[in-house]
């Protein structure tokens, strides 16, 4: 962080080094030299506004709640504490997309919904900004996963319905069917048994629904035999 003197010289903004060098304009209060209270502040970088915030300042910081809106078009609306955005809050992009819920240090963390331009929505668990813990995916065009993330992907365990009425129930790893599950096919066929990366691998048993059963050793999709 170092320390900025508004244009007029009086009152002085702490902002980070990745903005340097830079103009500051500060409209509200100043104590011991220092933003504070209400007002709205622009930070120029070449002569192009790089942060525009509106809200509350403390000792210079951005400390209660405010409206930051960056460069590239994010919009933050939240609370700060000492510069740092942490406790409920939302982030709307250029783009159409949202985010409403917890922030900590900056980031998603915690429970919140993200809203995807495309039409998908996500409601559960954040981690450093990534999809991370419990949570309910349902993708615009009728699927709908619910169960363990990690890193921004479904892994662990959960439920995968497809849009045409199929299902999964069971392990992911990284996004994909790996480990145990059944899947089930609205036909009435169901298969239960070992998966990796989306295919039949290991053992298992394919049910169809004339009663018949297909049981053995599968790898990556195919049937190889009886065990």
């Amino acid at each position: 962080m170092a320390i900025v003197k508004t244009d007029a010289g009086q009152c002085a903004v702490w902002l980070s080094d990745a903005v340097q060098p830079v103009t500051a304009v500060w409209n509200g209060p100043c104590s011991e030299g220092l933003a504070e209270g209400l007002g709205q502040l622009s930070v120029r970088l070449e002569g192009q506004e790089v942060i525009a915030y509106s809200g509350l300042m403390a000792a210079g910081r951005f400390d209660g709640k405010g409206k930051l809106k960056q460069l590239d078009g994010l919009t933050i609306e939240g609370i700060w504490t000492t510069g740092v955005l942490t406790g409920e809050g939302a982030a709307y992009w250029p783009n159409g997309s949202r985010y409403e819920g917890e922030f900590v240090d900056g980031s998603a963390n915690g429970t919140g919904k993200y809203f995807n331009k495309n039409g998908d929505q996500y409601v559960g668990s954040w981690k450093n900004g990534l999809k991370h813990g419990s949570g309910r995916y349902k993708f615009a065009r009728g699927d709908v996963y619910e169960g363990t993330w990690a890193e921004d992907r479904p892994h662990g365990s959960g439920i995968y319905v497809l849009s045409n009425g199929n299902r999964y129930e069971g392990e992911m790893a990284e996004g994909r069917y790996s480990g145990f599950g059944t899947f089930r096919w609205t036909n009435g066929d169901r298969y239960v048994g070992s998966w990796r990366n989306g295919m039949f691998h290991g053992t298992g048993k394919y049910y169809k629904a004339d009663g018949s059963v297909l049981e053995g050793r599968w790898e990556n999709g195919d049937w190889k035999g009886k065990i």
